[in-house]
């Protein structure tokens, strides 16, 4: 067969079977090796594609809308968690320049958000309840099946004891709240009026927020139990670092201690819930306790249940609201300026008033309410506001989509930063909203949820707490601003840090403070 075709058909006069049969097919071994190498290759080649492009369609979305923080489909999502971990601000201010006016979605690490313009939020507060939730969004983004805040997708019974019960109720507690404060104020700060005193005012002013706390839930006496003011401050601090990786958490010492506190806070309140519910006073005592238990229906009746919510109500706002005073503080005395003003302005109210601090008093504060309103602004507890999961597939009036199970939320961040809506937006100035429009601002203070950068969320599912929040912290304020001066170490401001979407201060901050011997001797 040498010098021939394989295939040697030239003698051939007929095509029948027994001929075909009688030809001597001859294949080269190196060359059927080859052939089945190639096709080894094209097999693996083929499956490699195939794989990928069902990864990368199950990774892509066919939707159009824009996605960011992610290099390419099959990018590991660690990679989007580190960089949004370190440089969300810059992910959300390179986002709003090239999106502006348009929806786009965020890689996040953990999951992937759809950050909607502002102005769908008025089109999405008349959805009903069903198609949108406030709950499931807020346990995911504090990891609450790690922390133990998952309880909020269960039940809202305290949110609504917070809005129907305890916010109409703040006059009257008012009072006794104030001078609970005070007190604790002239116990943990200095009252030296000479030498300067390096404290940490953060965790002071965690102690006094926790007083006022303890008064709302429980009521006198178990209010004035030092034991329950102690386990609900270390619960708090210790909910402070909740930024690391889930699957870290369970290894680390933290996670360990935070259940310790749960259960510290189980051994208090579960024997003051079995008590009460067996107490025969048909009179409802007036704390979010015994509202809880009056108004509660089946399951939410638990004493355990009971423990979860009140624990995030201590814990939804305590350390929020003391970082963000011990801000508002930091931002007046790196501007003395607005300083002096607003502590002229708490010095004329104080005469007008003869001493008799109320709500009204509280709430006509025009300049310090300005400065907290700015405060907030600029360093808000969150860069992502108004978050939600999507319940049931909807249509927006744009005609968006929105798909069962996505998350929805809008930058806050953004917004507040926009020259747009607030001019020349990275410059501090306390009497912003007072200048810009006084009749304004007085119809929209602090604790309002109709300001522009939404800092306390929008519709039905805004903050329950903010009432209460924006009344503690000005009694706080007004006491320190009048009777402290306060001195920066090594003449710089406290840093704000930024982790993930979450904005907040170092609990160990220190700062210099010195009672001033001249002050309005208020007194609550």
């Amino acid at each position: 067969m040498a010098g021939k075709s394989h295939f040697d058909l030239s003698n051939a006069t007929s095509l029948s079977w027994d001929n075909i049969h009688r030809f001597k097919i001859s294949i080269s071994p190196i060359l059927l090796d080859h052939h089945i190498e190639l096709l080894n290759l094209f097999i693996s080649a083929s499956f490699i594609f195939s794989t990928v492009y069902f990864l990368h369609r199950l990774a892509s979305y066919n939707d159009n809308i824009p996605i960011v923080n992610r290099r390419f489909a099959l990018e590991p999502r660690i990679f989007a968690r580190i960089r949004w971990a370190f440089g969300s601000i810059k992910i959300l201010d390179d986002a709003y320049e090239k999106y502006q006016g348009r929806e786009y979605r965020l890689a996040r690490g953990d999951t992937d958000v759809i950050v909607l313009p502002s102005r769908f939020i008025m089109e999405l507060n008349k959805l009903p309840q069903d198609m949108i939730s406030s709950r499931k969004s807020h346990s995911m983004s504090l990891t609450g099946y790690l922390n133990g805040m998952d309880v909020v997708q269960k039940t809202n019974h305290h949110v609504k004891m917070l809005l129907t019960r305890v916010t109409p109720a703040l006059p009257g507690f008012l009072k006794p709240v104030s001078r609970r404060i005070e007190s604790t104020m002239t116990d943990l700060f200095p009252q030296d009026t000479i030498s300067w005193n390096t404290v940490e005012p953060v965790d002071k002013v965690v102690h006094c927020i926790s007083q006022a706390v303890a008064l709302f839930t429980f009521g006198p006496p178990v209010c004035d139990n030092p034991k329950l003011i102690l386990f609900s401050i270390m619960f708090i601090m210790r909910l402070v670092p909740r930024f690391l990786q889930p699957i870290l958490v369970w290894l680390l010492p933290h996670k360990w201690r935070l259940e310790r506190s749960w259960k510290s806070l189980e051994d208090f309140i579960v024997p003051e819930v079995q008590s009460r519910k067996t107490e025969r006073s048909h009179e409802v005592k007036p704390d979010l306790i015994s509202w809880m238990l009056a108004e509660a229906k089946d399951e939410e009746t638990d004493a355990y249940m009971l423990t979860r919510l009140v624990g995030s109500v201590i814990a939804g706002g305590t350390y929020s609201s003391a970082a963000f005073i011990v801000g508002v503080i930091a931002d007046l005395v790196a501007h003395p300026q607005f300083l002096e003003e607003i502590r002229e302005e708490i010095r004329k109210k104080n005469s007008e008033i003869r001493g008799n601090w109320d709500q009204t008093a509280f709430n006509s504060l025009d300049k310090l309410d300005s400065a907290m309103k700015e405060t907030s602004r600029l360093a808000p507890g969150s860069l992502l506001v108004y978050s939600r999961v999507v319940e049931n597939d909807c249509t927006l009036s744009d005609g968006l989509e929105l798909k069962k199970g996505q998350m929805i939320t809008t930058s806050g961040h953004s917004t507040s930063m926009d020259p747009n809506v607030f001019p020349d937006p990275k410059q501090y100035n306390a009497l912003r909203a007072y200048n810009q429009d006084l009749e304004r601002h007085r119809a929209q203070p602090f604790r309002s949820v109709e300001g522009e950068d939404h800092r306390w969320g929008a519709g039905r599912w805004a903050c329950p707490g903010r009432f209460i929040a924006s009344l503690v912290s000005k009694v706080i304020l007004v006491k320190l601003l009048d009777e402290y001066d306060f001195r920066f170490i090594g003449d710089q401001r406290p840093p704000t840090s930024v982790m993930y979407e979450f904005v907040f201060m170092d609990p160990a901050t220190k700062i210099m403070m010195r009672r001033r011997e001249h002050n309005s001797g208020i007194k609550y």
